[in-house]
């Protein structure tokens, strides 16, 4: 037997009871407030470890601010893995391998190569 059918067969003698296939309640129309209300179905959950996740962070060229959170990942092997592939997809960007606030390993920002200085003209 349905839901449904259930909630009929229970609220048969509600005189605000409609018919199956009748048009929706207008504004001012009383209708059967009856109602089964079922449980959620049960979601498979995830186990997750316990602690707080690592990060995988780039930042901005100039420094200063967090331009991308790449990754947030649990095991710590998984998240030293991703600090090396961020590590090569942003070459010229400081990456930053953290748990919480504390910092687990760092790349820093490649240091740019300075331009040499134009030779000086002799003097004449």
């Amino acid at each position: 037997m349905s839901t449904l059918d259930v909630l009929r067969s229970l609220t048969a003698s509600c005189r605000y009871q409609r018919p199956p296939g009748s048009p929706p309640a207008r504004k001012y129309e009383h209708l059967c407030l009856a109602a089964i209300t079922l449980p959620p179905p049960a979601r498979p959950d995830i186990p997750v470890p316990p602690g707080v996740p690592y990060t995988v962070e780039v930042w901005t060229k100039t420094g200063g601010g967090i331009e991308a959170q790449l990754a947030v990942i649990y095991p710590i092997d998984m998240a030293r893995a991703a600090f090396r592939v961020a590590c090569e997809l942003w070459p010229k960007h400081e990456v930053t391998f953290r748990d919480r606030c504390r910092i687990v390993e760092k790349r820093e920002r490649p240091t740019e190569p300075a331009t040499a200085a134009p030779a000086a003209a002799p003097h004449l």
